[in-house]
């Protein structure tokens, strides 16, 4: 599998969120921050660089009402501060694709009822790029080819009251502001471009809010045609290098969930619990595991000690091997009513962690849900 994976979850030693880089299969895991401030519950909304070398990150003070946006080396170390932003729900750093600027999600300055505005961090400072005084912004993406920028933004009514969120799209100049993805009584988060910018992963949620279990979609773009993949995704997706799967995180106690497919009953206490991340292949519908800590399988249910928001990059790394596939059945994944928040990070940086030399890809040996009942999507 190729690239690297960067993931959120809490540490082995205390109960900070804490950032986590492992292969792409969630193998040979080196944990890169240790939040160690009292007034912090760790590091969260993790985003590759495009060259491989560096993570962005949001950490939240503990009332979740301050954020701040930093990068740091890959492999650890002392983080730099990005924008400092005195707004709740804030942040979402998304990098340009020269690597030269970080779009995110900052406090509105201006006057209305709006809260949040994209703005732009540049090496000198940071500056504002759409900035509207009846709406919110959040969670920017890139498009590949640095063109456009895709987000989430809600209009606010008269008396600052929110509407359902939708999707829209900006060029990167900040002219044709547009909506991309409106439905009637549906929220539309999380936006991520596929590597070759033809398509939009998002998720989709039948609460104004944009919280609990959501719906992943796949939007083309160019003609509009959208498709609905799974159910119980509650957080951004990230696609691999060869765009040819999702990393996504299982939000609901007895797992994710095929359009169609009954409920299934939570898993026994002698079954592995279900959440964690796990990789979707677009092609035919499989859904996998990871392997480690990442994937959660030997997680004690409760304990939160598994991936939960991730990005993948192809980085540095070019190898691109070919899948293995050896498949252990475990019990088939469906929808609950107990989805599990993961907690609001907060502000502060992360203690330097001594780095350690970090693998390259290897062939992915994953560990597989039961392949009957995760049929092909067509």
């Amino acid at each position: 599998m190729p690239g690297m994976l960067v993931y959120t979850r809490q540490s082995d030693a205390d109960v900070f969120w804490d950032l986590f880089v492992s292969r792409g299969d969630g193998q040979d895991e080196t944990q890169v921050s240790d939040t160690e401030d009292d007034n912090s519950r760790g590091e969260d909304q993790p985003r590759w660089s495009p060259d491989g070398r560096e993570i962005a990150f949001t950490t939240f003070n503990r009332n979740g009402d301050a954020a701040k946006v930093w990068r740091m080396p890959y492999t650890g170390g002392e983080p730099a501060l990005v924008a400092e932003i005195a707004a709740a729900d804030a942040g979402y750093p998304a990098w340009r694709p020269d690597g030269g600027a970080i779009l995110y999600a900052g406090a509105h300055s201006g006057a209305g009822p709006s809260s949040l505005d994209l703005y732009l961090a540049l090496p000198e400072a940071s500056q504002p790029f759409l900035v509207t005084e009846t709406r919110d912004e959040r969670s920017p993406d890139w498009s590949p080819d640095g063109s456009r920028i895709a987000y989430a933004a809600y209009d606010l009514g008269p008396d600052g009251e929110t509407n359902w969120w939708d999707l829209r799209m900006v060029a990167a100049d900040g002219s044709g502001d547009a909506p991309l993805v409106t439905r009637a009584y549906s929220t539309e988060r999380f936006p991520r471009w596929s590597p070759d910018g033809r398509q939009l992963a998002y998720v989709a949620f039948a609460n104004s809010v944009g919280f609990g279990r959501g719906v992943l979609h796949l939007l083309d773009v160019e003609t509009g045609e959208d498709r609905e993949l799974l159910r119980n995704i509650g957080l951004p997706v990230a696609w691999s290098p060869d765009g040819e799967w999702l990393l996504l995180y299982n939000t609901v106690i007895s797992g994710l969930e095929l359009p169609g497919r009954p409920t299934a009953e939570p898993p026994a206490p002698s079954e592995p619990q279900r959440f964690g991340l796990y990789v979707y292949r677009l092609a035919d519908g499989a859904l996998y595991r990871l392997k480690g800590a990442a994937g959660g399988g030997a997680a004690r249910s409760g304990s939160f000690k598994w991936g939960q928001v991730a990005d993948w990059t192809a980085g540095t790394y070019t190898p691109t091997p070919e899948v293995t596939e050896t498949p252990t059945p475990s019990p088939s994944p469906t929808a609950s009513r107990t989805p599990t928040a993961s907690p609001s990070p907060s502000a502060s940086p992360s203690r330097e962690v001594s780095p350690t030399p970090l693998p390259q890809p290897a062939i992915y040996l994953p560990m597989a849900l039961d392949r009957a009942a995760m049929a092909p999507l067509r």
